[in-house]
């Protein structure tokens, strides 16, 4: 089953490479001219949508719908992993450019733009039947 979704997506990630195409405005097109890196700030402890791999490369959905974006556009988005904490402070000051994989909050809203979702994912807890700790509801 994971192998499955694993190739399915796999395949939709080739797929929209392969055959997406965008026009960009002079307006968005001089933007990224001028805004050669993108910096956003993530958390590096937010699998599977941030994976800090042991060479220190980035990899996870955020990471591929970035590399996606930048294929498709030319911009350049880059990751900056760190406590979501630290790396909000710095999106504030404009020390980066903003966040990955933040969620809307009246607090955020006074600082930010937001996107719409790429993906959203259910926290789902699997147990047996007749599990031994008798495990049947989330209470």
């Amino acid at each position: 089953m994971i192998k499955n979704i694993l190739i399915f997506l796999l395949f939709c990630t080739y797929t929209m490479q392969a055959s997406t195409q965008i026009y960009l405005t002079k307006k968005e097109k001089l933007f990224i001219k001028i805004h050669p890196n993108i910096v956003l700030g993530t958390d590096s402890g937010w699998a599977p949508y941030v994976i800090k791999n042991d060479n220190g490369a980035i990899s996870g959905y955020d990471a591929n719908v970035l590399k996606l974006i930048n294929t498709i556009s030319g911009a350049n988005f880059t990751l900056k992993l760190g406590k979501f904490g630290d790396m909000t402070k710095e999106a504030e000051k404009r020390s980066i450019d903003g966040l990955s994989t933040a969620i809307v909050t009246e607090n955020f809203k006074k600082h930010f733009l937001f996107t719409k979702p790429y993906i959203s994912l259910e926290k789902i807890v699997f147990t047996a039947k007749n599990n031994s700790s008798d495990i049947d509801s989330l209470d």
